[in-house]
């Protein structure tokens, strides 16, 4: 709430004396986010949030960029539902629900979401509201217009007054904002502009013929029909994982006018550098953990940064003072169908004195910009 997000909670969302099932159900089917809290409980033989978790399978088949799995506590991977298996879990590294919220922020973009939080129950909530729940984004449906092709097209505008200023030119009204999944790339449209859209349509370079990206079950509050979808999966190319792709996109208003085509270029390195400056900027307090040893050793991890290695280039950091002088070097890893893991032999940890006071920490991306330097207290572990 305090991001401004409408906020879906069981004893305050689920009328009293009704079917909770269809609500929640309902709810499911008007998200475009679903997010699970995994726990020993809510994985377990028997759980209500196993249920609900099959209510987005009902939805979604497929579950890469729109389902995220997040970890609370230790847990049996083995264990993971199975429509889980191939998605990336998201395993918070400080406060749960901040680097969430934040993970979610950096996703949705500029859009604003409506964010819901549930348990199983109302009774489930009592025992299981620290250790099951989710979180869905749904996109505004005001807040989704797509684009008009030209003058001749163009809604007429409201007067503006003489007091108020006048609306800044759209400089960049279609574009693609891009995500690593762990299926590959998950690219949403972003369309801006006074037009609603009825269904887009896509050509990737080489292509004969467009295709629709599809509909979903949801429709436009102001029109009534079906709401496009509004992202494309795209795989990650093995051979040549970094090289610029070109699509072109149109789309059909309300009215069963076309626009477009326009044409745009999948560019993976710097989808992959916005989108780890994007979560990296939103989840600063994640960057570093520390662990004490008995023998005397304070250890120092990278791992949160170093998931993110296919928009990074280096990691400078330096212990008690400004120098920056030590560097981790990052190598990208393209060899998988997506988001790349962490491996044996990764540099995400060094030593450090025990009477280290902080961290100085500074990342370069991909591209070679460099983030500004933050500084980390260190904290026994």
């Amino acid at each position: 709430r305090g991001e401004g997000h409408t906020v879906f909670f069981d004893r305050e969302s689920l009328p009293p004396g009704e079917a909770y099932d269809r609500h929640i159900r309902e709810a499911v089917q008007s998200c475009d986010r679903f997010v699970f809290l995994l726990s020993a409980a809510s994985i377990a033989p028997g759980s209500y949030a196993l249920s609900e978790l099959a209510m987005a399978r009902e939805r979604w088949p497929v579950p890469a960029g729109h389902v995220l799995p997040v970890a609370l506590g230790e847990l049996d991977y083995d264990a993971l539902p199975p429509y889980l298996g191939a998605l990336t879990v998201f395993r918070p590294s400080g406060d749960a629900v901040a680097e969430v919220v934040a993970l979610l922020g950096a996703q949705a973009g500029r859009r604003r979401t409506r964010i819901a939080s549930g348990a199983a129950t109302t009774l489930a909530a009592l025992t299981l509201a620290a250790a099951l729940g989710w979180w869905f984004a749904q996109r505004e449906a005001s807040e989704r217009p797509a684009i008009a092709s030209g003058p001749s097209n163009a809604a007429s505008a409201p007067p503006v007054s003489a007091s108020e200023p006048a609306a800044a030119p759209i400089t960049e009204p279609v574009r693609l904002v891009g995500m690593l999944t762990n299926t590959g790339w998950m690219l949403a449209i972003d369309l801006v502009g006074p037009m609603r859209p009825r269904e887009i349509f896509i050509r990737w370079d080489g292509e004969a013929e467009f295709r629709s990206t599809g509909l979903q079950a949801i429709r436009d509050q102001q029109t009534g029909l079906p709401l496009p979808r509004m992202d494309i999966e795209a795989e990650v190319d093995a051979k040549a994982p970094l090289a610029k792709r070109r699509i072109e996109l149109r789309f059909d208003d309300a009215a069963g006018r076309s626009h477009g085509p326009y044409a745009l270029v999948f560019d993976p390195q710097a989808q992959a550098v916005a989108s780890t400056r994007s979560v990296l900027e939103a989840t600063t307090g994640s960057w570093l953990s520390f662990r004490e040893y008995p023998a005397g050793h304070r250890l120092v991890y990278f791992t949160h940064l170093v998931s993110y290695r296919n928009g990074l280039r280096e990691i400078r950091y330096s212990v008690d003072n400004d120098a920056l002088d030590k560097r981790l070097r990052i190598t990208p890893d393209w060899s998988g169908p997506g988001a790349p893991r962490i491996r044996e032999g990764d540099p995400i940890m060094v030593e450090i004195p025990m009477a280290a006071r902080f961290v100085n920490v500074q990342i370069v991306y991909a591209d070679g910009s460099i983030a500004p330097a933050r500084r980390f207290a260190v904290r026994p572990g």
